[in-house]
């Protein structure tokens, strides 16, 4: 049996979760070292704790203190404000991701699809 590409169970994530979604209510699945957030038009904020974080929905204001390895973020005018990461993927359309520090003093690696996503340095 094939496995089920991240992409796909991405969809199926958003599919399962479209009902959820539209009364504004938010799903969190928690790994040992990841977390994945489902939510739209919602404020929320997390602990990095050297964590990788998916989250998925649009309208959201996130804030995550401490490091995190990696970040990813799918949907549309999404505002993540972030201590430390190392990774930072964004799709969707106008997304802004703004960071404090990468790891280990680079600046994190930025992958980005989409129209107006922005990952930038805050300004101190």
């Amino acid at each position: 049996m094939k496995p089920i590409s991240g992409t796909l169970r991405l969809i199926a994530a958003i599919a399962c979760c479209s009902v959820s979604l539209a009364l504004g209510q938010t799903i969190v699945h928690t790994a040992e070292n990841a977390q994945q957030i489902v939510a739209s038009n919602q404020k929320l904020s997390y602990d990095g704790g050297n964590k990788s974080f998916q989250f998925v929905g649009s309208d959201d204001e996130i804030t995550i203190t401490g490091d995190c390895a990696a970040v990813s973020v799918v949907g549309s005018n999404n505002k993540i404000v972030l201590d430390g990461v190392g990774m930072v993927q964004t799709s969707g359309h106008d997304n802004l991701v703004t960071y404090r520090h990468g790891l280990n003093g680079d600046n994190p690696k930025v992958a980005s699809i989409g129209e107006n996503n922005k990952v930038v340095a805050a300004t101190q």
